[in-house]
C-alpha cells in the first residue's frame, strides 16, 4: 500500500517537474499535483460514500488512498515551488514491493467485480446514477492526469474501473431487456 503510494508520488512529481521545465514561467501552477488531489478526491468519494463493497474487497486500494491523499495534499505546495523531491532510504519501496502490491490490488478489485455489479444492480436508478457518477468521475481524473503522463498504477486501476463501467452498462441493459420482454408477454396475454 505505502509502496503503490510511494511510487506513484514520485512519478507524479517527475511529471509535475516536467510540466515545469517545459513551462518555466509558469511553474507556480502544480497542475499534475492538483489533478493527483482530484483523484484522490474522486477515489475517496467513490469508496467512502454510500455502501460500496469495493471498500471492504479491495483492502490495498482503501490503503493505498488513505496514504495517498495526506500526502499529495502535503506535497502539492512543495511541487509548486519545484523543490519537493524523494529521499532514498530504507523506507523507499522497491520496484519488486510495487510490483507485488499492483498485482494484490489487480487481484483484489478484479475478484470484487461480480460483487460490484450484483450492488450496482440493487440500486434504484437514483441511488445507481450517483454511484455511477462517483466512478465516472475517478476514471476521468485519471485520463486527465495521463495528459502529463502514463502512470502504471493510476492505469491499472482505471483499466478495472472501466471494466466495472462495461459490465454495470451490460448488466442494466439485460435487466432492462428482461423487463421489457415481460412486460410484453403480459400485456399480450392480456389481449
Amino acid at each position: 500500500m505505502a509502496a503503490l503510494a510511494i511510487s506513484l508520488m514520485e512519478s507524479v512529481v517527475d511529471a509535475q517537474s516536467a510540466r515545469n521545465a517545459c513551462f518555466p514561467d509558469g511553474s507556480s501552477s502544480p497542475v499534475v499535483g492538483l489533478l493527483l488531489l482530484s483523484f484522490t478526491a474522486a477515489m475517496d468519494h467513490m469508496l467512502l460514500c454510500g455502501d460500496s463493497p469495493l471498500r471492504a474487497l479491495s483492502l490495498t486500494l482503501v490503503q493505498m488512498m488513505a496514504i495517498l491523499g495526506p500526502l499529495a495534499s502535503e506535497s502539492v505546495a512543495a511541487m509548486a515551488e519545484g523543490d519537493f523531491v524523494f529521499t532514498e532510504g530504507d523506507d523507499h519501496p522497491s520496484a519488486h514491493e510495487v510490483q507485488q502490491t499492483m498485482e494484490a490490488l489487480r487481484a483484489e478489485m478484479e475478484l470484487a467485480t461480480d460483487e460490484m455489479i450484483r450492488w450496482r444492480l440493487q440500486k434504484d436508478d437514483q441511488s445507481g446514477l450517483k454511484a455511477d457518477r462517483r466512478l465516472y468521475a475517478a476514471i476521468l481524473t485519471i485520463e486527465e492526469m495521463r495528459y502529463y503522463d502514463l502512470f502504471p498504477t493510476l492505469t491499472l486501476i482505471q483499466t478495472i474501473l472501466k471494466n466495472y463501467q462495461w459490465r454495470f452498462q451490460t448488466a442494466l441493459l439485460e435487466r432492462n431487456r428482461d423487463r421489457i420482454q415481460q412486460a410484453a408477454m403480459a400485456g399480450q396475454q392480456t389481449q
